[in-house]
């Protein structure tokens, strides 16, 4: 669980605020690794799991009667009571829990460390939290499952991409778990029965309207025929194989059958898709989609409903498509509510939207990987509908534009392979000064308890975000008295049943029994406070600050468009640097001077340095970028969803690539993108890392002097190969040489250069040009200053 601030010194009081003129809000990762806690948070430690105290049941964690915080290592405590640190209340200490012996008080880890991680025992019911937690056992099934759906309609190409997936996806998995896998054939849904010697498959027809293929289930005239039809012919427990050494090999054999269809038989069957999917969906989840029989208990544990007992409590379909799937009949028209352009909404985003929040309920995770037949392929996936199924259920969303460029089987590896929460419910609470105002990422409140959010998968890279409001006239000027923020995160994660283990599943060893564990992390952080703006700087994080923008403007995007959202954003960026100077020469400026030459660049702000450039590449990316959106929707929303997930870290890099340079074994950053840097550092081998690919550029010199390809184990190679393990996303390597591949991809990485298509912004004409324009707006901002 990590915790980054936009102000690392939260201000005194809202007029302090405004004149700093940052946003005042946080990023979070819930399932963050514990080394990325202790690297933020030196306050922080981690217990031996070995620790009687640390094993104890979530239950016996102290909470405040007022507030229902948990207690934490910043209250105060008497000799029988203790003070919360976040409402100020007074709770008595009762005799016989862990509190009551002030000698061994100090030893708790919730005591010591400002985060915890529990095991939450089976059958305890927490009514604030709106839940029943599932316990230290696993309810209704003993291991998690994968499932993979392959689109035969598409060509030979990106069939083998989706069989690569699938086997790559196999190989991901942990012990004990189950998989299965289905096609879909145009017309009808191939399952694969993998409990013989030789793999069958049975074929069931589609394209009958259903109301279990619908998720809103409006059609009460339509016959049942998806997720029950699918469960007649091949139960549900002869589908899901084990993931032993001969279920995989037979998995081979049965992927080797998948033929592309013939071209003819492809475009009158594509509308089927999405009812093929629907009804997969339905099938794991062990109900139709119609059936809202949900008991209020299980409902708030992850939204698993009655219905659902004979499905898989944790099961992740990973759909492989190489077409649109349109969802034809089954779409719904979305209100205008929030004033939306008509026609930049997908009419049948409602369908996947709905389709999302069902698949949540029941727990299941949903990732879309989008193949395009060709780079110039003119048939769009409609992804921009299609990303509210992801979004939901906690999955990935992937688009590849062509097989040749495709990253699929490493992102599938990447997906199951790293550890996930699942079934999980979210809640921040704040002390009096403040709350939360705002959230932004792919969390959905409970309709019964306010500010508790649900999450059907949070991967250890999940970020989300939450902006605050003052609810009062500021904080205490007493330094003992800190505004303190705490987050409360239940899941469930597939641990091992024998011995210990890390929660994040680290331990992985052949032959152990794996079983769903409930657990809680508590996780409550203090700040300063900072009386003046000037020290707000210096505290200030420009990654998370970028990264609350992003969600910030993809709202107005949505709401206003694409101009007002650019208009937004340049104006915010004028009126920080003019906060700024103003802040910074208010000595002068009282005494009657003026500001000749302001600070463009926060020279006196370490902090901030690194903020310029990250706004410079966001006007110039795709995210407020209209054309693209128009030329390639698929293209902007994958972007679109992605970056509302990522951390900030890699969301800076997506912004504005970061460069390298290297000359036989070293390597060092440079940080203009731009011809003039390339040409002035000759003989090198340039390597511009973007997130979702890295381009490795070798100049004529370099040629003659360094081994082409980069070596295996070498420099550049151990550095791609470590950039791909400390992120969600697996970059695409490509390799380049000057005068010898073409070198458009990298070209497009020099945004420093002047744009090829236009965005509405100065940006368009280059870094250098639009930090002049922006000095003529920063001049006159401080000329009369608001």
């Amino acid at each position: 669980m990590s915790l980054q601030s936009t102000l690392g010194r939260f201000p005194i009081d809202a007029r302090t605020k405004d004149a700093c003129g940052l946003p005042f809000a946080c990023v979070a990762q819930p399932f963050a690794p514990f080394t990325e806690i202790l690297s933020r948070d030196g306050k922080c430690s981690v217990p031996s799991r070995h620790s009687e105290e640390y094993e104890c049941d979530a239950t016996q964690l102290g909470r405040c009667q007022e507030c229902f915080g948990y207690i934490s290592r910043y209250c105060y405590f008497d000799y029988r009571s203790w003070t919360c640190a976040l409402c100020g209340s007074n709770n008595p200490i009762k005799k016989g829990t862990r509190y009551h012996n002030v000698q061994n008080r100090t030893k708790l880890p919730e005591l010591q460390s400002g985060f915890v991680d529990l095991v939450c025992e089976k059958g305890n019911h927490d009514e604030d939290e709106g839940e029943r937690q599932g316990g230290g056992e696993v309810d209704r099934t003993p291991a998690a499952a994968f499932v993979a759906l392959v689109d035969a309609t598409g060509t030979e190409e990106q069939l083998e991409i989706a069989k690569a997936g699938v086997a790559a996806g196999l190989e991901a998995l942990p012990p004990n778990a189950k998989f299965g896998i289905a096609s879909f054939e145009g017309d009808s849904i191939a399952l694969f029965d993998f409990r013989g010697t030789v793999p069958s498959s049975a074929s069931i027809p589609l394209g009958v309207p259903a109301a279990a293929a619908s998720p809103s289930a409006q059609h009460d005239d339509a016959e049942d025929l998806g997720p029950s039809a699918l469960g007649e012919v091949v139960p549900l427990g002869w589908f899901l194989a084990d993931a032993t050494a001969a279920h995989k090999e037979a998995a081979t054999s049965a992927l080797d059958a998948i033929a592309p269809l013939a071209s003819a038989e492809i475009d009158p069957r594509r509308n089927l898709l999405a009812e093929a999917l629907a009804c997969v969906v339905g099938y794991v989840s062990g109900g139709p989609q119609g059936d809202d029989d949900v008991d209020e208990g299980e409902e708030g544990a992850g939204g698993r409903s009655r219905a659902a007992e004979a499905g898989v409590a944790c099961s992740r379909v990973a759909c492989f498509l190489h077409g649109p799937a349109p969802a034809g009949s089954r779409s719904r028209n979305l209100k205008d509510g929030r004033g939306r352009r008509q026609g930049f909404v997908s009419p049948t985003e409602g369908f996947w939207e709905d389709l999302g929040s069902f698949a949540s309920r029941r727990g299941v995770t949903v990732d879309l990987y989008a193949t395009a037949a060709s780079a110039s392929s003119a048939e769009p996936f409609d992804l921009r509908s299609m990303r509210r199924l992801p979004e939901l259920t906690g999955g990935r969303l992937r688009l590849y534009p062509s097989p040749g460029e495709s990253n699929a089987p490493q992102d599938v590896f990447a997906a199951l392979k790293e550890p996930v929460a699942l079934n999980a419910t979210l809640r921040m609470r704040t002390s009096n000064e403040f709350d939360v105002s705002g959230v932004f990422g792919g969390l959905v409140e409970d309709p019964r308890y306010p500010q508790l959010y649900h999450l059907a998968a949070c991967g250890p890279h999940a970020c989300f975000a939450f902006d605050f409001k003052f609810t009062g006239s500021g904080f205490s000027r007493e330094p003992e008295l800190k505004p303190t923020v705490q987050l409360a995160f239940r899941y469930e994660v597939f641990a091992p049943v024998h011995g210990k283990a890390e929660a994040e599943g680290e331990d992985k060893g052949e032959g152990r029994e794996y079983a769903m564990q409930r657990r809680l992390r508590v996780y409550t952080k203090q700040f300063p406070v900072a009386k003046s703006a000037l020290d707000l700087y210096e505290g200030a994080d420009a990654h998370a600050t970028i990264c609350v923008l992003v969600h910030k403007l993809a709202r107005v995007v949505e709401d206003q468009g694409f101009q007002e959202a650019r208009a937004l954003c340049e104006d915010w960026l004028i009126n920080l640097l003019g906060e700024y100077n103003l802040s910074l020469n208010r000595r002068l400026l009282d005494q009657g001077g003026a500001v000749e030459n302001p600070d463009l660049d926060f020279v006196e702000c370490k902090a901030l340095q690194p903020l310029l450039p990250l706004v410079y590449g966001l006007l110039r990316g795709t995210s407020l970028n209209a054309s693209v959106f128009a030329q390639d929707p698929d293209r902007w929303s994958f972007l679109r969803s992605c970056f509302a997930s990522l951390p900030p870290k890699d969301l800076s890099c997506a912004l504005y690539p970061q460069l390298s340079t290297f000359s036989s074994n070293r390597g060092y950053r440079r940080v203009p993108l731009s011809w003039r840097h390339l040409n002035e550092n000759e003989g090198v081998i340039y390597m511009a890392d973007a997130l979702f690919v890295v381009v490795v550029y070798y100049t004529r010199e370099a040629q003659q002097t360094q081994e082409w390809p980069p070596p295996h184990g070498g420099l550049i190679r151990r550095e791609i190969e470590d950039l791909g393990m400390a992120r969600s996303v697996q970059p695409r390597a490509v390799f380049l040489r000057e005068g010898v591949e073409d070198g458009r991809v990298f070209e497009e990485l020099l945004l420093d250069e002047p744009a090829k298509v236009g965005t509405g912004s100065s940006a368009d004409f280059g870094y250098d040009e639009w930090r002049a324009e922006l000095a003529k707006e920063v001049a006159d901002f401080l000329a009369s200053p608001p």
